[in-house]
């Protein structure tokens, strides 16, 4: 099963498609969209983490024969250098808005077990205070994660607890509400 999901990871990963963001938002394309639906993919595999990890790492580095404290460094410059870049489109059914970063599809999508894996490591060094501007008010992970604990409808087909628990990994990473930052 996991070879399966492994394959169909690499083949999504060769589909060409139109919507491109950019590595650094002005240099080498890299599709956003294409990361999204390889997102969608792997989240149902028991291995949903490390199959999405090796794929973010294989696009990067073009292989995956690295450590897994290299795997963590790898991503976490990539996403800590593109943030405003890794923005899914309005591709899925489940999602609470048409765009939203990659992070916040995952959760809201309810396949965040990458996520999980990100800030339960002692590997990954990742910037939790990137923000998107939405309905004109910075928004960050955590404000994200608040607005679906305090939505009864949103909250609806979520683990009360593991937001919560995701939350308090993310402030002990350093995440911050967008109230919080400067």
């Amino acid at each position: 099963m996991q070879m399966y999901f492994l394959k169909l990871t690499i083949f999504l990963s060769l589909i060409p498609f139109f919507s491109f963001c950019q590595l650094d938002c002005n240099s080498n394309n890299i599709d956003a969209n294409n990361i999204c639906r390889v997102l969608y993919s792997t989240a149902a595999s028991p291995n949903a983490a490390t199959n999405f990890e090796d794929f973010l790492v294989n696009l990067i580095k073009g292989e995956t024969s690295y450590s897994e404290r290299e795997k963590a460094e790898i991503v976490s410059v990539f996403f800590n250098k593109n943030n405003s870049c890794l923005i899914c489109g309005d591709d899925s059914d489940v999602n609470i808005r048409e765009n939203e970063h990659l992070l916040k599809r995952s959760i809201s999508s309810n396949g965040y077990q990458f996520l999980e894996k990100v800030v339960t490591s002692e590997y990954y060094n990742f910037d939790f205070n990137y923000y998107e501007i939405v309905d004109g008010e910075k928004e960050t992970i955590l404000d994200f994660l608040d607005k679906i604990l305090s939505d009864e409808t949103l909250l609806q087909g979520y683990s009360k607890g593991n937001l919560e628990e995701l939350i308090i990994y993310i402030e002990d990473a350093g995440g911050k509400r967008a109230n919080e930052l400067k």
